[in-house]
């Protein structure tokens, strides 16, 4: 059985510091309906590890419509720190 993670973060999260997240305009809430689209018609779920960030600020945008879709979820952090940070 093949399986499919989706690691669910903005362009932002890795490049910018989090306190100038907010200074910049999100892509998620239009890639994740068209992601959630084309799983839909492949008739594909995945995992998707969210960054929290992305849960707070977009919950219906990205989080509740993945839910509703019947995918499921893993934690990615809330400020996707990496190991050195």
């Amino acid at each position: 059985m093949a399986t499919l993670e989706i690691h669910l973060e903005d362009w932002y999260h890795a490049l910018l510091p989090p306190h100038e997240w907010g200074q910049v305009a999100p892509r998620l809430p239009i890639l994740v309906p068209w992601l959630l689209q084309t799983l839909r018609r492949a008739r594909v779920k995945a995992t998707w590890y969210v960054v929290g960030h992305v849960a707070d600020k977009h919950p219906h945008t990205t989080i509740r419509p993945i839910y509703e879709e019947g995918h499921r979820f893993g934690n990615h952090g809330y400020y996707h720190r990496h190991g050195e940070q």
